[in-house]
């Protein structure tokens, strides 16, 4: 994703400087093709095996990344980026072709809409400073009790859900040719509170506005915030590598697959349930029972590795089957999908991750009396926070439960 790009341009002996940032870079790179100017400058961010980075340079030879480090870290950054610098093959003509741009645009893209996330740095926020607020109740829920769902179109207007503990609320964007906005079309009148400040929950949501992402037939996925597009095509001949797909005997485990969660009951014929004493590694320091709004995932495993100063996360995403009998329903897979996708953020943040986990088992004690931990306790999470602290290595794993899909019946991978 090019976060702002500069040109220079030599017309008529004299040098003119453009800067191009947010929907302008699209005519930035199409004047870059077209014409004889030179990139001076270019900063973006994106990911690299998997982890999130960020790289600017000039035409100068500064190169530069916008982030905060240990100097051990600044060495080897700088010999990869030298390796780079230095790499012939490269075609610098051609870098700006598969970047990533937003677009203005007047009205929601057709396709499904599978995912539906507050900007990350909402998402996870552990903060107790800054909370919903139901005003006729004076009734105060933290951010992380609560997550969008279920976003659909509806006569070419976005309707989604927030479910905010077991209260259900539902608004609508819309976008139009001139402007875009929220409205609250059922639920308590929702506001957010921090201090003395109260703001109606549409104009957070102006502030802080959602992303969706819509799914097209041929794998292209728009990502849609405010009223403004960026367009991500698949990669050719992407497939699925059928080794990351495991076959489960559900029947032996005496589970109902239209059946998703233990609950505080821990129901034994839950998919939920089969998951953590079946699938999960009994080994594991945490096996965290998540489920609910705002949850990280259905189940978060944790594996400590004291030698090699490596904790292991496992996120384990279910969702119960739309059929009785396991099948090849695209329905039973969008939306759990979006929710795997969604996680990926966490792997940016694992110590809020940790936090996030303290905050929900303290609200579930105090609200039901009960736990969240299948494994494991408190302590063991403050240990692992100290941990992390102190330099371990994290790795993630995350994974889609749905008995519903059948391995035999799917037409391919």
């Amino acid at each position: 994703m090019i976060g702002t790009l500069g040109l220079k341009q030599v017309p008529n002996g004299r040098v003119s400087f453009r800067m191009f940032a947010g929907t302008d870079i699209k005519s930035g790179i199409s004047e870059a093709a077209i014409s004889s100017s030179t990139k001076s400058n270019l900063f973006g961010y994106g990911f690299k095996n998997g982890e999130r980075i960020s790289i600017g340079c000039s035409y100068k030879g500064k190169v530069w990344m916008r982030w905060v480090e240990r100097v051990d870290f600044w060495i080897e950054w700088c010999k990869e980026a030298g390796k780079q610098v230095l790499d012939t093959s490269i075609d610098t003509s051609n870098i700006l072709e598969n970047s990533l741009v937003s677009e203005a645009i007047t009205n929601f893209p057709k396709g499904k809409a599978y995912k539906i996330t507050l900007p990350e740095q909402i998402e996870v926020s552990n903060s107790l400073s800054k909370q919903f607020y139901i005003k006729k109740e004076d009734l105060h829920i933290p951010f992380f009790q609560a997550d969008l769902r279920n976003p659909k179109l509806v006569d070419k207007n976005l309707i989604f859900e927030y479910w905010i503990n077991d209260r259900k609320f539902i608004f609508e964007q819309y976008i139009n040719s001139t402007n875009y906005g929220f409205k609250q079309i059922e639920g308590d009148e929702l506001f957010v509170k921090k201090g003395s400040q109260l703001i109606s929950i549409v104009d957070y949501f102006k502030d802080y506005s959602p992303e969706i992402s819509f799914i097209q037939e041929d794998g292209t996925v728009i990502v849609v915030q405010e009223n403004l597009k960026i367009v991500i095509k698949p990669k050719r001949d992407m497939k699925l590598n059928s080794n990351y797909i495991n076959k489960i005997n559900w029947n032996g485990f005496d589970v109902n697959i239209k059946k998703e969660s233990q609950g505080r009951e821990r129901k034994r014929d839950s998919i939920q349930y089969a998951t953590i004493h079946n699938i999960v590694n009994a080994d594991s320091d945490i096996i965290f029972d998540d489920d609910g709004s705002g949850e990280i995932a259905d189940i978060v495993s944790i594996a400590i590795n004291q030698e090699q100063r490596n904790i292991a996360f496992y996120l384990y995403h279910c969702k119960n089957s739309h059929g009785d009998i396991p099948g090849a329903r695209v329905l039973d897979l969008y939306e759990v999908c979006g929710q795997s996708e969604k996680s990926i953020m966490w792997t940016d943040n694992t110590l809020k991750l940790i936090v996030r986990m303290i905050e929900r088992e303290k609200q579930q004690k105090k609200k039901y009396n009960s736990t969240r931990f299948d494994q494991g306790d408190l302590k063991t999470l403050y240990m692992i926070k100290k941990m992390i602290q102190a330099g371990f290595q994290t790795t993630f794993r995350i994974s889609i439960v749905q008995p519903g899909v059948s391995v035999s019946a799917m037409t391919q991978l």
